[in-house]
């Protein structure tokens, strides 16, 4: 990083309007300190992975979320049955 005088990068997660999940939007910022300095096309691959690493996770943690949550509601459940009885 020390090409670059200025380095900002934001990431704008968008839910999807039609559809669940998210858009991912990655905006990369700099000023580079001269010219000959490369554009930063070589990271665009490493992002990628970044993004897909992420997708996987947190899809583990929703479908995690989601029988943690049934578990829940069915202990409840469960529960209040046996209260009845």
């Amino acid at each position: 990083m020390e090409e670059y005088k200025s380095f900002v990068v934001t990431i704008q997660v968008l839910p999807k309007s039609e559809d669940s999940g998210s858009v991912v939007q990655w905006t990369l910022e700099y000023d580079k300190l001269h010219d000959e300095i490369a554009h930063l096309e070589t990271l665009l691959q490493f992002i990628q992975d970044i993004s897909k690493d992420i997708n996987v996770r947190l899809s583990q943690l929703v479908s995690q979320l989601h029988i943690a949550s049934l578990i829940t509601f069915n202990a409840k459940d469960n529960s209040s049955l046996a209260a009845s009885s």
